[in-house]
């Protein structure tokens, strides 16, 4: 395969939302939402591991953090439900870090 330009690292990005998702569901009509999903949460503990501001506010409960997922075919985005309230789980996380 081809190894330049921006969408190299942009694959080598999302390859680990893609192994993840094939763990959860092989079904090809479910596999690229669960690789959508997957992705932003991935990105959310990105953000909880690659900083030490954000994750010591979320641990304090200073902050929130809301992902979502853009429908390209109606051009609605849909926001995971409340991750305020799911913040224990994410603070799991931000702990073992």
């Amino acid at each position: 395969g081809v190894k330049d330009g921006h969408i190299t690292g942009l694959l080598d990005r999302i390859q680990p939302a893609i192994s993840k998702a094939m763990l959860l569901d092989e079904k090809a009509y479910r596999f690229k939402d669960k690789v959508a999903y997957t992705n932003v949460e991935n990105s959310l503990e990105e953000i909880l591991t690659k900083s030490d501001i954000v994750r010591e506010m979320f641990r304090n409960g200073d902050i929130g953090i809301v992902g979502g997922v853009y429908n390209v075919e109606n051009g609605e985005v849909d926001f995971f439900k409340d991750l305020t309230s799911q913040k224990t789980t994410h603070q799991q996380v931000a702990a073992a870090i």
